[in-house]
């Protein structure tokens, strides 16, 4: 277990992963099930951070669109809004023209 950088608790799947992490000791048919299970893994890795960063995203925009709002019903102009936020003018308009979801 030494070679794990970091400490694996007692009947960790990390111990596990250690005892058959010499992958040129597995057998051909076992070796095609970790490669492939090191597929699956990336794979939900991928989807995971993709769909973390679309959250991000969302949250960023609904963040924006809130401020914007905001501002404008608190009267400040278009162009105000514009300057002090940094977003281009005809995408405050867009977002003063949406119709905006009450929580």
């Amino acid at each position: 277990m030494e070679r794990l950088p970091f400490e694996a608790e007692q009947d960790s799947i990390w111990q596990r992963l250690a005892e058959i992490a010499d992958v040129t000791t597995l057998t051909s048919k076992d070796r095609d099930k970790y490669e492939e299970s090191l597929k699956v893994m990336r794979d939900i890795y991928a989807v995971q951070q993709t769909y973390m960063h679309m959250g991000e995203r969302k949250g960023r925009n609904q963040e924006r669109s809130i401020m914007v709002n905001t501002m404008h019903g608190n009267g400040a102009s278009v162009a105000d809004i514009s300057k002090l936020t940094g977003i281009p003018v005809s995408e405050v308009e867009a977002i003063i023209s949406r119709p905006t979801a009450l929580a």
